[in-house]
């Protein structure tokens, strides 16, 4: 949840004309292939809304990554 709250605080110090025109969103567990780190940039003046959906993981197995029990779903111009 910490990452969602940087990410709001960030929103809101924007509308106030404070901050970078960017914000980076680490994708931790989707870093899908040899990478070793993957960020999905997001540019303030082209966030029309945004969703937080908190949820609980619940796991039968032992996971093999950290899961992130948060989504952040923007929309975009």
């Amino acid at each position: 949840m910490e990452e969602v709250n940087d990410f709001m605080n960030w929103y809101e110090n924007k509308q106030s004309s404070t901050g970078m025109a960017f914000y980076a969103i680490n994708k931790h567990a989707n870093n899908k292939g040899p990478f070793t780190s993957r960020k999905d940039y997001e540019i303030f003046d082209k966030i029309l809304t945004f969703e937080v959906s908190e949820h609980t993981v619940v796991y039968r197995k032992k996971p093999t990554r950290q899961a992130h029990p948060w989504w952040v779903i923007l929309c975009m111009l």
